[in-house]
């Protein structure tokens, strides 16, 4: 549980008077769980389990008022966020490590006339091994080979408000309108190793596509890249 309370003076320009803006913020509940395991009886299976969940809500009202005592404008901020993770190291795979992440968090902001909600969703997909190189090749490490995909989609709504009893912070909307509507999913590939001391060779490959329902749109990139890096010494310089 968390709270605080921040109180900041500002002076008008035109009259001289000076008006107190109070912001007070909760966080409750806030929870993390982390799991870790090794196993032994299943150790051909899988080596590694890890598995980790947050569950966080963020409350924030903003008061600012006016030269006669009343209210200029006040806000409340709602936020909501719970994002879960988890790995698995698969023993019978080669030591195959697969990991996974979802963070959905939802955002209320009110304002006397308009309420805006936004819904962001992110999620992340990866594998990753090591490669033995062949005998022939003399190569110093493993081929570190890895894959992944990534999905960002955001959306935030904004609706007119009927203020009921005293309080004016919004308490129901009518029509909305969607403001934003996008989003981007990635596809990205990765393997790297070094071939001597002084040469290191890597190839990585990209499909990124992003998208916006709002208008209509659609843009892919795609990029490929193949590099052999040569490092040499050239003594001191005379």
């Amino acid at each position: 549980f968390e709270n605080g309370t921040s109180e900041t003076w500002t002076q008008r320009s035109l009259t001289g008077v000076q008006a107190l803006i109070t912001s007070e913020q909760r966080v409750f509940p806030d929870y993390n769980v982390r799991w870790s395991y090794r196993p032994l009886r299943l150790a051909k299976v899988f080596s590694a389990l890890q598995v980790g969940a947050t569950y966080r809500v963020t409350d924030q009202q903003t008061i600012i008022p006016n030269e006669v005592g009343g209210l200029a404008d006040q806000s409340r901020t709602r936020a909501r966020s719970q994002p879960i993770n988890g790995s698995v190291t698969w023993a019978f795979l080669g030591n195959l490590t697969t990991q996974g992440s979802l963070d959905r968090s939802h955002r209320e902001d009110s304002r006397p006339g308009s309420i805006t909600t936004g819904d962001t969703r992110n999620m992340s997909l990866s594998l990753a091994r090591q490669f033995k190189m062949p005998k022939r090749w003399n190569a110093r490490g493993p081929l570190r080979a890895r894959m992944a995909y990534v999905s960002d989609e955001t959306q935030s709504v904004v609706g007119s408000a009927i203020t009921t009893g005293i309080d004016p912070i919004p308490t129901a909307t009518s029509t909305n309108s969607v403001l934003t509507n996008n989003g981007r999913q990635a596809f990205n590939f990765n393997a790297e190793t070094e071939l001597s001391e002084l040469l290191s060779f890597s190839v990585t490959g990209s499909h990124a596509i992003s998208f916006d329902r709002s208008y209509n749109r659609r843009v892919s990139n795609t990029v490929f890249s193949v590099i052999l890096q040569l490092q040499f010494f050239a003594g001191e310089i005379r």
